[in-house]
């Protein structure tokens, strides 16, 4: 028997075939719909508060100038909504006409005789004649029904009558006996009709261009742009004003970002342009007169990048009321601000590969002439980076304007006072005063605006940084770690914990601190017998604070260096010994030991070059690698969209950089980044751990890191007396389970 297959004529296989999927996309949009409505419920509950400052109440209120097309796109569905509505209509019509379909059920002589599977030959025998009488052609000679259902109780009796027909419906499931296997193809049979071969070979044709066409398009534009969505021509511009360049300010980097190739592609003319923007750059000139960008450079740009750099330098002065700002140019400056993260970003990308660059040729330099020339150099120009993109986003750039990010503090006025009367230089500072004293200083407010500069308390991020440096791979077959132990040329890991805290909380912890402290000092001034009744214990759950765990953590690297200090001139004593009688023994004619002493070399240098070879096989992957928004909003009223907050990390030692920058856009509480870099100094190394925020001006951070780096003679005579000591220790610890097991022996005799 053979295999046929047949094409869907009936257009059930079809049907049924379109339904699954049909139901596995209709089901996939649903649950992202759902979610997305989901985020945006919860999106909404967090920006129940909104700022009533002027800023803010601009931003809500404003509405850019839009063309028919993009008024009437507006209120029309997108595509990918039209796409699910219409997969939803089919699949309610396919279900429709599946209710329809006659599905055949397996076949079964007892149920077209009507008779149980109990009943015996005399009733099977007794149904089939009543049956045979109605259904007869004779008696039905119009009704072509009856003709067939009088065949099936043909079969159906000789079924359970018959014996070879019994016997083909146990083996076969068919009275008839063996059938050949059928299969439905999901095709409807006008597809492959003849007929149709032309217009579906015309079909098939076009949709295959198309389909090329489309990765054709796809990857010609993929060309011109990097990772990071950013148009090769900028990196190419980037690299070659930023490549000479050791020190810089904040008009140098304003130049260099508005050369970016994206403001030429995205420039599109305005009646209005030249009037207006020439106004706004003579205040802008007027407001700051350090700008050193002359109209006869702008006139050498661009028409697009020369808008560009107006508009950034008008937004370092964007808080100031001499600045006027035509309501017309608002769309073009959002613009552009809205491609300031990502420009800078490149900006820094761009620094790193210049000074890994420069980094090689100067190991090069040394190599050929023996000496090492100068640094690169570049740790200051990056920071001046970082900071930029906090700058052009909140509009403020001159002394004193980081207290006017915070809401309705515009008075300039208002600012010498609290610098003068409160000593406030700062927005950690402002929070720091008492309740009377703010509301001394908030007393022209009313309680709308108090309540504007509270919810910003709760929102502005202040954080505490903490740092471990460690080397990777460094246990030896017993167990012992010998992380604390840094080794000169070694990889040193430095894992960096960020806490984010607002600045009310951070406020309210240090009082706290502040409070444990006095009791700790009153308890000291107590006799001993009431300084241990008033003492409470640790262990129930006492709360240390902020500043005595960084002094509990103090005195334990002090601790830890000042143990490998004396290891290690114990080890140093121990190698002057061991040199001495060697020398002694060389002068006897004894030579065996130096070869021992070769061979001992041999394997040191083999288990360094195993160490090494671990620690550079693959750096370890960062929690914040994913750069999801999963974090805190950003008060930026002179900021065109919706930013979150993000926060740049660097290490340098002096103006150099040590290890590339990070950028965490992850950190709701707390998060762990690690850095890895050479260390090829010894003794007590410094470095300086950087960290910026992208979003809000003069909120950074310097956190010290300190290293005590050892000769590697030394650091394999400490860990050769750690490992002597863990083997005695596991020594010990299997004498004392023997003795215990001779212990419950002898029990077990008495």
């Amino acid at each position: 028997m053979g295999v046929q297959y047949d094409y869907d004529t009936s257009g059930d296989t079809t049907l049924f075939f379109l339904m699954t999927v049909l139901s596995i996309y209709v089901v996939a949009g649903t649950f992202n719909r759902v979610r997305s409505f989901g985020k945006k419920t919860a999106e909404a509950k967090a920006t129940e508060f909104e700022c009533s400052c002027e800023g803010c109440a601009q931003k809500r209120e404003y509405k850019p100038m839009k063309s028919a097309w993009e008024k009437l796109r507006d209120r029309l569905p997108s595509f990918s909504d039209v796409m699910y509505g219409l997969a939803v209509l089919v699949l309610v019509y396919l279900y429709y006409r599946s209710a329809s379909v006659h599905i055949e059920a397996v076949y079964d002589p007892y149920e077209v005789l009507g008779v149980s599977t109990s009943a015996d030959m005399k009733e099977i025998k007794r149904k089939y004649r009543e049956l045979s009488l109605i259904y007869h052609p004779d008696k039905n000679p119009d009704n072509p029904d009856a003709s067939n259902k009088f065949i099936q109780l043909s079969k159906a009796y000789d079924a359970l009558t018959d014996e070879t027909t019994r016997e083909n419906w146990e083996k076969y499931g068919n009275p008839d006996g063996p059938q050949a296997a059928s299969f439905g193809i999901a095709l409807p049979s006008w597809l492959v009709d003849k007929s149709n071969q032309k217009y579906v070979l015309l079909a098939y044709f076009v949709f295959l261009f198309a389909i090329a066409g489309a990765v054709a398009f796809w990857w010609y534009r993929s060309l011109n742009y990097v990772a990071d969505k950013v148009l090769l021509k900028t990196l190419q511009v980037f690299r070659n004003e930023l490549w000479r360049v050791d020190n810089t300010n904040l008009n140098k980097l304003i130049d260099v970002i508005s050369l970016a190739e994206e403001f030429e592609l995205d420039y599109e003319p305005k009646p209005w342009d030249a009037e207006s923007m020439r106004t706004l750059w003579i205040d802008t000139k007027k407001a700051d007169p350090a700008i050193k960008t002359n109209e006869n450079m702008l006139l050498k740009l661009t028409p697009g990048r020369r808008r560009a750099r107006i508009f950034y330098f008008a937004q370092t002065q964007r808080r100031d009321d001499d600045v006027r700002l035509d309501p017309r140019l608002i769309p073009d400056l959002n613009a552009c601000l809205a491609v300031v993260p990502l420009l800078t970003t490149s900006m820094v990308d761009v620094l790193q590969q210049v000074d890994s660059t420069r980094k090689y040729f100067l190991e090069q330099y040394q190599a050929g002439n023996g000496r090492r020339p100068p640094e690169p150099h570049l740790l200051n120009p990056m920071l001046q980076t970082m900071r930029l993109s906090a700058i052009l986003i909140q509009g403020a750039y001159r002394r004193m304007e980081g207290l006017r990010q915070v809401p309705h503090f515009d008075d300039k006025l208002l600012l010498q006072r609290a610098l003068r009367k409160f000593g406030v230089r700062d927005i950690r500072g402002l929070f720091a005063l008492t309740e009377s004293q703010r509301q001394d200083l908030l007393s022209d407010f009313g309680p709308q605006e108090r309540t504007d500069i509270e919810e910003f308390g709760k929102s502005y991020p202040i954080l505490q940084l903490a740092a471990e440096s460690y080397v990777k791979g460094e246990e030896n077959t017993e167990g012992v770690s010998r992380r604390k132990h840094i080794t000169a040329e070694s990889v040193v890991t430095v894992t960096v914990t960020m806490t984010r805290r607002n600045a009310i909380q951070s406020v309210e912890e240090e009082e706290e601190e502040e409070e444990e402290d006095e009791e700790e000092e009153k308890e000291s001034m107590l006799p001993e017998p009431e300084a241990k009744k008033a003492k409470k214990p640790a262990a129930r759950g006492g709360k240390m604070g902020l500043k005595a765990r960084r002094e509990a953590e103090a005195a334990e690297a002090a601790a830890a260096a000042a143990a490998a200090a004396a290891a290690a001139a114990a080890a140093e004593k121990e190698a002057a010994e061991k040199e001495a009688a060697e020398k002694s023994k060389a002068k006897k004619g004894k030579r065996n030991d130096d070869d021992d002493d070769d061979e001992d070399e041999d394997d040191d240098a083999a288990a360094a070059d195993a160490d090494e070879a671990h620690l550079l096989a693959e750096p370890p992957k960062s929690k914040t690698d994913s750069a999801t928004h999963n974090t805190h909003r950003v008060h930026c009223p002179y900021y065109g969209k919706e930013k979150f907050e993000g926060w740049w990390l660097v290490i340098g030692d002096g103006n150099n950089i040590v290890s590339p920058a990070r950028f965490v856009s992850n950190l709701e509480t707390e998060t762990e980044i690690d850095f890895e870099f050479y260390v090829r100094r010894q003794g007590v190394v410094s470095y300086t751990l950087y960290v910026i925020s992208d979003s809000y001006v003069e909120n950074e951070y310097q956190y010290p890191i300190k290293l005590t780096v050892l000769p590697k003679e030394e650091t394999q005579e400490i860990v050769r007396a750690l490992d002597e000591e863990a083997v005695g220790d596991d020594e010990t610890d299997e004498e004392d389970g023997e003795g215990d097991e001779d212990e419950e022996d002898e029990e077990e005799d008495d």
